[in-house]
């Protein structure tokens, strides 16, 4: 499988540049049996650019982005290659697949964000949609403040272009229509500023005020 991109591609993931966030060297992806899913997957992608995967269904295109986060479906595992980050701000990058998994769990969410196929999925049905989105935050130890954190949860609902009111928040998933149980979803992706934002199938099954966002 191979990236349609313009990215330009640095010769040396272990060099820090400023621009570069992400850097896939030789991704390999096997099957627990040993088989061979994924090879020669290999791009950059620097700060603020799109970057997108192309192929037919089934082709590993979620399989890439999963392993951008050191997730592995059930029955996959890693088998070679590098997956390399510069979180902003930070003077080093980091090997994904050298991280134990507490560190993998903080990266996921924070620095790394996934909003799946259908966001709506990943939306807690027992749980307040504003309640959700602060979730990530506390996981995460956004800020120093709880007002820190109830102003990041308005301001993202904002840039999904939802209410941020506290009637809003305090709704039920099953309370939102589809699309704004999608923008909750991407809401919660959004929360933390994230420098690298994976999005499976972006555009499919979303409806056409929610493909804007």
């Amino acid at each position: 499988m191979s990236p349609k991109t313009e990215t330009v591609r640095h010769d040396d993931a272990n060099e820090p540049n400023e621009k570069i966030v992400l850097r896939v060297s030789d991704l390999r992806v096997l099957t627990n049996a040993g088989d061979e899913i994924l090879h020669g997957v290999d791009f950059a992608l620097s700060r603020g650019e799109i970057l997108g995967l192309v192929g037919e269904s089934g082709s590993g295109k979620t399989t890439a982005g999963l392993a951008c986060m050191g997730h592995f479906r059930e029955g996959l595992k890693f088998g070679s290659g590098s997956v390399s980050i510069w979180p902003r701000g930070d003077a080093t990058h980091l090997e994904v697949g050298e991280l134990y998994e507490v560190a993998l769990r903080n990266l996921r969410g924070s620095r790394i964000a996934y909003i799946p196929q259908d966001p709506a999925l990943s939306l807690n049905p027992a749980m307040r949609v504003g309640e959700q989105i602060r979730e990530v935050l506390d996981i995460h130890d956004f800020g120093v403040s709880d007002r820190e954190r109830a102003d990041r949860v308005a301001e993202v609902l904002v840039d999904v272009g939802l209410p941020a009111d506290r009637a809003y928040q305090r709704r039920w998933p099953h309370q939102l229509s589809g699309g704004q149980q999608q923008r909750i979803g991407i809401a919660m992706a959004f929360a933390m500023y994230p420098d690298v934002l994976i999005l499976d199938e972006p555009t499919t099954g979303l409806d056409v005020s929610t493909q804007s966002v």
